[in-house]
């Protein structure tokens, strides 16, 4: 039977903070930023869901968060840096995916890579999948990489039959596979940006969890999307991208229900994430309020742990400051 907390998390949080639902947020808060009375109105009010907490940086087996994400503030503000540190001390968490199999989606990315690189760190077989060539994929040691068009549903149903017969079992699947355009307002956007959107965004997801389910079914194991912060909300330039990550959000929730108790299904809110593309095309930005994609990483691989076991069906943000 699994342990409903097996990481041992320090759950101590201030007496006013009263509901079992606030308290999981504060927690989040408090892995994630400021834990201010505001911030807590303003994470229960964006998201009316229960989280919990999660931490970052991978060191010697177990998860700590502080200093990477320390380093990256301290630019713009020792004092908060220090607050910070002092709130993420003793928060920790170790994972272990031994003997597991995982899956991960737009692995040849940046965030994928990540997502990759932490399964494998916790001793999972990681199979990596993108469009991209072999030959110019860039994905970590010993990940296995396997070129599909995840838009295709014969190709993801054979990508599938293939990990079941090569590893005998699925136990997570992380649908990181994206991307994003935007830039113009609903009355001059391409159709073809819609094909385009959906079919990346919210059509990878749908066939990779599909064809993944009836294996996570016999593990009872777990599925992670990325969704994003900009789901939640209407906005202007990007109403299109928007939309496909929100179907994302409502997938999830979708799928949480219809397996529950058997696969849990969660999915992250990030904003903008601190990456060499990002980077470039955002030069003027300041790039310490981004969040680290191994930051995130780590949030996607706790969900798919055993310590993760009563959370089905949320949204969590992972933009910190951004």
């Amino acid at each position: 039977m699994r342990s409903s907390n097996p990481v041992g998390l320090d759950t101590t949080v201030p007496s006013a903070v009263e509901s079992p639902q606030a308290k999981l947020v504060y927690l989040a808060l408090a892995a994630a930023g400021p834990a201010t009375t505001g911030d807590l109105a303003a994470m229960l009010d964006e998201t009316r869901l229960a989280l919990l907490p999660v931490v970052g940086t991978l060191e010697n087996g177990g998860w700590s968060y502080a200093s990477r994400t320390a380093t990256r503030r301290s630019e713009s503000s020792g004092q908060h840096v220090e607050a910070t540190r002092r709130r993420r001390a003793g928060v920790s968490v170790t994972l272990d995916f031994d003997g597991q199999a995982a899956v991960v989606t737009g692995a040849a990315g940046a965030l994928g890579g990540a997502v990759a690189a932490a399964f494998v760190a916790a001793g999972a077989d990681v199979v990596g999948v993108d469009v991209v060539d072999p030959g110019e994929a860039e994905v970590p040691d010993p990940v296995d990489y396997r070129q599909a068009d995840l838009t295709d549903e014969q190709t993801v149903a054979a990508l599938f039959d293939g990990v079941a017969d090569d590893y005998g079992r699925l136990d997570a699947l992380a649908n990181v596979a994206g991307t994003w355009r935007g830039g113009d307002p609903v009355h001059e956007t391409a159709e073809s940006q819609f094909d385009l959107l959906f079919d990346v965004n919210l059509r990878t997801a749908f066939l990779a969890s599909k064809h993944a389910l009836p294996r996570l079914r016999e593990t009872e194991g777990a599925v992670v999307s990325v969704a994003a912060r900009s789901a939640l909300s209407g906005g202007a330039g990007d109403a299109l991208y928007r939309a496909s990550k929100a179907g994302v959000k409502i997938l999830t929730e979708s799928i949480a229900e219809e397996n529950r108790g058997v696969v849990r299904a969660n999915c992250v809110l990030p904003s903008v994430i601190d990456t060499p593309m990002n980077r470039e095309m955002m030069s003027d930005a300041d790039f310490g309020e981004w969040v680290d994609p191994t930051d995130i990483a780590t949030v996607i691989a706790f969900l798919c742990s055993d310590g993760a076991v009563p959370t089905s069906g949320a949204a969590v943000p992972v933009y910190g400051e951004a």
